[in-house]
């Protein structure tokens, strides 16, 4: 009830028989500038989603709810909006790191209590860059221990007979078929 009577609040006033794609359409433009509300001065990017997903669900049930003559506009498609952001708002998203990290003290840690499975997984992850899907699907031909590079002379390498290395075949894009 609470999202109708925001809805209420921020749309213009219309007769069902005037709802048509053009009021469809300015109506969701509303939604993406993302209007204020009683407790915020602009609803947030994924309420405004939410709000034109809702709004959208509204206009296909009233399509086919019994009891109303009004029909879907036949020039009505819905495509995707863009959602504005302030400034801040991408400023704060770029700031925010990608990939979630751990301190030099959380590793030891982690290390301390680590099983010896779990301390090879954590190495998998740390020297190789490894996920757990890279992990899992390893096999004993990829790994080669005490051996010098195979392609050492190919790429121009000082290799030694102490040295161990992982060899894996990259997948394409996508993954397998």
């Amino acid at each position: 009830m609470r999202q109708v009577d925001f809805l209420k609040e921020i749309f213009p006033d219309c007769q069902l028989a005037d709802l048509d794609t053009a009021k469809i359409n300015m109506m969701q433009d509303i939604l993406a500038m993302r209007p204020g509300g009683k407790r915020v001065q602009r609803i947030a990017v994924r309420t405004a989603r939410n709000y034109i997903k809702q709004f959208r669900h509204f206009i296909r049930w009233l399509n086919m709810a019994p009891g109303f003559a009004w029909k879907r506009p036949a020039d009505l498609e819905f495509t995707s909006i863009r959602i504005q952001q302030t400034p801040e708002e991408k400023s704060a998203i770029a700031r925010k790191p990608g990939v979630q990290t751990y301190t030099v003290e959380e590793i030891q840690v982690l290390w301390e209590h680590a099983t010896p499975l779990k301390r090879l997984l954590l190495l998998f992850g740390l020297n190789c860059g490894y996920d757990a899907k890279m992990i899992s699907t390893l096999q004993p031909g990829d790994v080669h221990l005490h051996q010098r590079h195979p392609h050492a002379g190919e790429i121009g390498y000082q290799s030694s007979d102490d040295e161990s290395w992982i060899f894996r075949v990259a997948e394409p894009f996508g993954g397998p078929d």
